[in-house]
């Protein structure tokens, strides 16, 4: 539908998105992505709904587009079931074939004017952000999202944003390295898919697929202090050793492994850990399991 001078007109044309490109072109996705000039879009449209599609003559991406987004000036992101696009200053940039990881099928797109990150939710491998044409780091389950199966972005500053994953609701902290909080608002839990987020004047606002969500936006990021962890058991050799104090272990005692749980009442389902092995292996690791052998 076009809207001008308070007058609608409706076209028989679907489009699962439509962006306002630079002065004078709107690009459309939908079975394809087309770009027409806004000034004659009425020819155009007329044309290419005559024509079938028209698809040859003002298509950009012969792929169904399910997003797109502004980026800097002149820049259109737009995100296809076959992956990540840029255009660009009328260029055209497959991300696909710069990254493998953004072959995926792309279902939302937020650009960050402050910071110039580009955030892209997939369905197969999280969040993936942007900056200067580069992978800057990955949000995914290793990291603490419930699902890698993401559907939709917002931006609440550059340090925050929400996002959701399948039917959960993630709060993500931008800082070193992501903080991925999963949010289970009032009943727990949401039971069904979040095809959208939005705030308006203090509120979030959550698009599903059986209905809409709203919360106070005060109740995405508390200050909350990690839950306390408890060792349960230290075993060496199939004997529990819990230990009041310093021990020593033969050689052949070599098999350890190590029983604990957090103390969450809130969060309990969905408590992840980290734990290092220092002198053996320096990096942080991250897991669900409350036990390492």
């Amino acid at each position: 539908m076009k809207i001008a001078n308070g007058q609608k007109k409706y076209y028989d044309f679907y489009g699962n998105d439509l962006l306002r490109f630079g002065k004078n072109a709107l690009i459309l996705g939908q079975e394809y992505v087309l770009k027409f000039n806004a000034d004659n879009f009425d020819e155009e449209i007329a044309y290419t709904i005559a024509t079938r599609y028209g698809q040859e003559k003002y298509t950009l991406i012969k792929s169904r587009c399910n997003v797109l987004a502004a980026g800097k000036e002149n820049e259109a992101w737009i995100g296809t079931i076959h992956g990540l696009f840029c255009y660009r200053d009328n260029v055209l940039i497959d991300f696909g074939k710069i990254e493998p990881l953004f072959k995926a099928f792309i279902r939302d797109i937020k650009y960050d004017q402050e910071t110039g990150r580009t955030y892209v939710a997939t369905n197969t491998n999280g969040i993936l952000v942007l900056r200067d044409d580069k992978l800057e780091f990955t949000i995914t389950s290793s990291d603490g999202l419930p699902y890698n199966d993401c559907y939709a972005i917002k931006l609440l500053s550059s340090e925050h944003i929400l996002a959701s994953s399948s039917n959960e609701l993630v709060a993500i902290t931008i800082d070193k390295k992501p903080i991925v909080n999963i949010l289970n608002i009032s009943a727990g839990a949401f039971s069904n898919r979040i095809f959208a987020i939005e705030e308006i004047n203090g509120t979030i606002y959550l698009g599903t697929e059986n209905g809409l969500i709203s919360f106070a936006r005060k109740n995405t990021y508390r200050n909350v202090s990690n839950p306390k962890i408890v060792i349960q058991d230290f075993i060496v050799s199939s004997r529990s050793e819990l230990l009041n104090q310093n021990k020593s272990f033969g050689y052949h005692q070599n098999e350890i492994t190590i029983s604990y749980t957090g103390i969450s009442f809130r969060d309990h389902q969905n408590l992840s850990y980290e734990y290092v092995l220092e002198g053996y292996d320096d990096n942080w690791q991250r897991t669900r399991e409350r036990n390492i052998t």
